[in-house]
């Protein structure tokens, strides 16, 4: 029990981090001309920031993870139409809002995901968002955290992933300067209001 509680506290701190990296992303969403000045000033975006649909979707894996201890594809698929009821408007495409409102009515995600896309599916970038609380989850097996994530329904990502970590290939990004780093936006964060309360 010990380790599953490590191991859900370690992708609670990863989601922490996913919704400010959602939130600071989102409030970076302004005109060019007002975003290149503020970055030239090394200027935070001003409060509120808020999140957007991948921090909805990363609370949902989280949860799937807390109460399977892996991911169950189904609970993972009606928890993200379920949330998908709660806040419509949270900035989903227009193909996955459409899929989340259908499993919500009780639709098969696994007919749904496969007929978008004319028949192939979602390339799974949206996954990625997604990728940090389950390979904090399973850190110490990062293959198992790959197949986890694949499983998850970014199955395209999961040959690329596979390859990097055997590769050696995972880099921490280099940061300009201390805001840049996530550090330095969690230590700026007070008040700013980019937390989901009462998802469930």
């Amino acid at each position: 029990m010990a380790d599953r509680d490590a191991a859900l506290a370690r992708a609670l701190r990863s989601l922490d981090g996913l919704s400010v990296g959602d939130a600071f992303g989102e409030a970076c969403l302004v005109d060019t001309r007002s975003l290149l000045a503020r970055l030239a000033q090394r200027r935070l975006p001003d409060p509120p920031w808020a999140f957007s649909d991948d921090t909805v979707m990363g609370i949902s894996v989280v949860e799937t993870l807390e109460e399977h201890g892996g991911i169950d594809q189904d609970s993972l698929a009606r928890r993200f139409g379920h949330k998908l009821r709660l806040d419509p408007w949270r900035g989903y495409g227009r193909v996955t809002h459409q899929i989340l409102t259908e499993i919500a009515r009780g639709g098969d995600w696994r007919a749904l995901s496969a007929a978008a896309f004319d028949g192939v599916g979602s390339m799974g970038n949206g996954g990625a968002m997604r990728a940090g609380p389950i390979g904090a989850y399973f850190a110490g097996d990062l293959e198992v955290a790959a197949l986890t994530f694949a499983g998850e329904g970014a199955q395209v990502e999961q040959q690329r992933m596979l390859s990097a970590v055997r590769e050696g290939g995972f880099r921490q990004p280099s940061c300009l300067g201390e805001v840049a780093t996530l550090d330095g936006v969690l230590g700026r964060r007070q008040g700013l209001h980019h937390r989901p309360r009462n998802w469930r």
